[in-house]
């Protein structure tokens, strides 16, 4: 195919082959087969011999399946002969998995369920710390699995979890691409994320390594909006996200999934079960994404998309035991390299001021195990640790940070009457160390010199104010050395990093607080500059009840007492009631309280690209209060239509709320908490048809309010949605072994930040969608797939990057105070900003295709 055969897409950026007619073609020429066809069919039905109305039944190799009527009764036609794996499955009932061959010609087969407590597709383990089924918890979870990353395939689970109503992947960086997750519109830094139910991710790894888990390692993902601070501790504010990986006794011999698109991103994913002996089985897996195109669509000098390299190699292992008390042990080792900027950056560039680039390079090592105890009662340890390496250039400055999380829990759960009892302790050790200001210390002896001290004479009378615990506040006089005092008291003052006059020293701002409150600037020489290595310890006991009062009614209580080394005990209560209705009706009621510890790690990529200045002042931890109600009903409209219908309202209170002030300083960032309160209050709505087994329609719309009161005055945070929506629609056409799915996301206006009156910029986002189409052929274990990611082509606006010609401000000029003047090739005195504005991806229209294989 020639260039002037090319589609306009493919035309309009240089393509001389049109990857979008390959497709088409491909999908448009699927072979037919005209050989004789095999049909199955049968009844399910429960041990009394009762009928089991919507049980599931699925071949697995060829995807083809149904659910049965009232009766109990399946059909599934067109079935090419041959031998396949059976699953039939029922919520509330053991599954049954079986080898069968299929001749040509009708066939019937029969089966038998056995009720069972844990039904699999029915079972959950993030409201309780064990396994209970979501028609009794009364935490409403929501429950994910590998159909929702398999709809819009991704090489990563921030962008496979875009698809659930209420949660939505924020992009924080336009040249790099890092971002994190936002649930209800609130801030990445308030969701918590475990992978199989331990807090590893935080800090680094909010920001940095959430791009790094690949969809192929997951079996699961349960999700509980607001906050779960009583069972899982500090960062769990807006919600909590447990990863559940893929266990090896369930998942497949061999399983293989490859995708390549049109900007030229590969994607491999295998895996590999072995049996070592009986009852002790392995699974490995090994992910790599590679990306190196340093495509410029907009033509403003920068990549488009940052180029990444990625491997992750994850292995888990599984014991067998009585009563289905395994041990689990797993770890995962992660590396990745990525840089954005000019296009035509190398690496021999690299922290220089030549040619700009964001490079990020990541090394990440994760241990996680669970251990029933060998004893009579039922007691899990779990045990977890990572270590998280980054290095990385921003331009001509270097951030290199190491960040190590280890975490302990010990948890025994006893039945007593109607009551579920949980007890718990838990301990997290935070290690975290870098090179910049917030780990740094000033040495005794080194000579320094005061600005603008405020209430400085008032702060010489109070000797137990100190300067981050290495020198005390009668000390902060010109010229005089620093001396060795007590250091017990690093609480009452911080420091952060600012632009100093003196080029061969560093300049500090002292923040102190109580009677002798005020701010000072210091001039240290950086030979008297130390290094302070920050160390987290926060240990709990939680405590959590879940009482049956009736059949039909339950109630929760639970409260966890937490100690963090600066900020003393921290008390989260939590309740919550389920009201089991007539039908398929819930109704869930929940309150409880949140608290987020401050965190070393601003959480904020801006604040390391240079581009502005970092305050931070004396911060608190935070705290919220929240309520929610939910209610569910599920409808059979026929026997073959069935319509769920979930409504949500929830309110939030923030007390001590951190959060970026963009507006004060457009040279500035500042982090303090907030003198007054933050509100985060909604309600959403979803939609679940099922047209059995031809269509899956599932649609939600979400809608919030959040905003902060300071002062008197209401105003909107950065970032924050108002409105936001998702919808999948699948349509299975059975006699061609095709499955189409048609997926989307809409998004509100969000308040953007400027960086001063003359800010050409946007104030507001506007109305976007991203709207995806996909083709899936199934054939004996085989699945082709192929579609077309963002088929409406949008991009953010080109100039939410301001001055990317001038990424080092060479043509800046600046006025005694650090502040950019206006200037012939500069009218409105403006400086590089690659992060601010980053509210969407900028990857237009994007065709794709894969395959995948799994063998049973």
């Amino acid at each position: 195919m020639n260039k002037n055969t090319s589609c306009a897409y493919c035309l309009s950026h240089g393509r001389s082959v049109c990857t979008c007619s390959v497709i088409l073609s491909f999908f448009l020429c699927f072979p037919l087969f005209s050989q004789s066809q095999a049909s199955l069919s049968g009844r399910v039905q429960q041990e009394n011999a009762e009928p089991l109305q919507h049980a599931n039944i699925l071949l697995i190799e060829s995807k083809q399946g149904d659910n049965t009527n009232a009766k109990g009764e399946y059909e599934v036609k067109n079935i090419d002969p041959g031998d396949y794996t059976i699953s039939v499955s029922f919520i509330g009932y053991e599954s049954l998995i079986k080898k069968i061959r299929l001749e040509a010609g009708v066939q019937k087969m029969d089966f038998t369920l056995l009720e069972s407590a844990e039904g699999m597709e029915d079972v959950v383990i993030s409201g309780a710390l064990r396994k209970e089924t979501l028609r009794e918890t009364p935490i409403k979870i929501e429950v994910y699995g590998q159909e929702l990353f398999e709809k819009n395939p991704t090489n990563n689970l921030l962008e496979g979890l875009s698809l659930v109503n209420g949660v939505r992947p924020q992009l924080n960086c336009g040249v790099c691409n890092t971002g994190d997750i936002h649930i209800n519109g609130l801030e990445g830094a308030y969701t918590m994320v475990a992978i199989d139910g331990m807090p590893l991710m935080g800090g680094l790894s909010t920001v940095y390594g959430f791009s790094g888990i690949p969809t192929g390692l997951i079996e699961r993902v349960e999700i509980i909006k607001g906050p779960a601070s009583s069972i899982y501790g500090s960062e769990s504010l807006a919600g909590f996200i447990n990863i559940i990986t893929k266990s090896p006794q369930r998942a497949p011999i061999m399983h293989g999934n490859f995708m390549f698109t049109s900007w030229r991103e590969a994607n491999l994913d295998l895996g590999v079960k072995t049996v070592a002996s009986e009852g002790v089985s392995a699974l490995t897996s090994i992910n790599s994404f590679r990306y190196q195109s340093p495509f410029d669509f907009d033509l403003n000098g920068l990549t488009d998309l940052a180029l990444q390299e990625r491997t992750s190699v994850f292995q888990k292992w599984s014991i067998e035991r009585p009563g289905g008390r395994d041990i689990s042990i797993a770890g995962r080792y992660y590396y990745e390299n990525r840089w954005g900027g000019q296009t035509d950056w190398e690496s021999t560039f690299r922290g220089s001021d030549e040619v700009y680039a964001e490079e990020v390079s990541t090394k990440r090592w994760e241990f996680i195990s669970a251990i029933p105890l060998p004893v009579s009662e039922e007691i899990n340890l779990s045990l977890a640790y990572n270590s998280h390496r980054q290095e990385a250039y921003y331009g001509d400055i270097l951030f290199f940070s190491t960040q190590q999380i280890a975490f302990t829990q010990l948890s025994w759960h006893k039945q007593v009457d109607r009551h579920g009892l949980l007890l718990g302790l838990a301990n997290r050790y935070t290690y975290y160390d870098d090179n910049t200001p917030a780990t740094a210390s000033i040495l005794p002896g080194g000579e320094f010199r005061l600005l603008e001290a405020e209430e400085h004479e008032e702060a010489e009378e109070h000797e137990e104010d100190h300067l981050e615990g290495e020198a005390p506040a009668e000390d902060l006089v010109e010229g005089e050395e620093l001396d060795d005092h007590d250091h017990d008291h690093d609480h009452d003052l911080a420091f952060y990093h600012t632009e100093g006059d003196m080029p061969a020293a560093r300049t500090y701002r002292i923040a102190h607080s109580g009677p002798a409150s005020g701010e000072a600037e210091l001039v240290v020489d950086p030979e008297f500059i130390g290094n302070r290595v920050d160390h987290t310890w926060l240990p709990g006991f939680f405590l959590q009840d879940n009482i049956r009062l009736s059949l039909n009614h339950r109630f929760l209580v639970g409260y966890r007492l937490d100690y963090h080394n600066r900020h003393g005990f921290i008390h989260t209560p939590r309740l919550a009631y389920l009201w089991d209705l007539p039908g398929r009706q819930a109704l869930r009621i929940n309150s409880g309280s949140g608290f987020r510890v401050v965190n070393i790690f601003t959480e904020d990529h801006s604040v390391l690209t240079g581009v502005r200045r970092v305050q931070i002042g004396t911060l608190s931890p935070e705290t919220s209060y929240n309520a929610s109600l939910t209610y569910e009903n599920g409808f059979d409209l026929t026997d073959e239509d069935f319509l769920n219908i979930s409504s949500s309202g929830w309110y939030t209170y923030f007390g001590n709320q951190i959060l970026p002030d963009y507006d004060t300083d457009p040279r500035v960032i500042i982090y303090d908490n907030l003198d007054g309160y933050g509100i985060s209050r909604g309600l959403a709505l979803e939609l679940e048809f099922h047209h059995i087994p031809v269509i899956d329609i599932h649609a939600g719309v979400t809608f919030i309010d959040t905003y902060l009161f300071e002062n008197n005055t209401r105003q909107l945070p950065v970032f924050h949605e108002r409105w936001n929506g998702t919808w999948s629609a699948a349509y299975k056409i059975q006699s061609l072994s095709l499955l189409l799915d048609y997926t989307g996301t809409l998004y509100g206006p969000m308040r953007l930040p400027l960086v001063g009156e003359n800010d050409p910029r946007a104030s507001f986002s506007p109305w976007f969608s991203i709207q995806n189409v996909q083709f899936t052929w199934f054939q004996e274990g085989w699945e082709l797939y192929g579609g077309v990611k963002n088929i409406l082509d949008f991009t953010p606006p080109t100039n939410i990057i301001l001055r990317p010609h001038d990424p080092f401000d060479t043509e800046v000029q600046f006025d005694d105070l650090g502040k950019p003047i206006p200037t012939p090739n500069n009218p409105n005195g403006l400086v590089y900003d690659s992060t601010t504005q980053a509210f969407a991806p900028n990857q237009g229209i994007n065709p794709y295709i894969g395959l995948r294989y799994n063998l049973f």
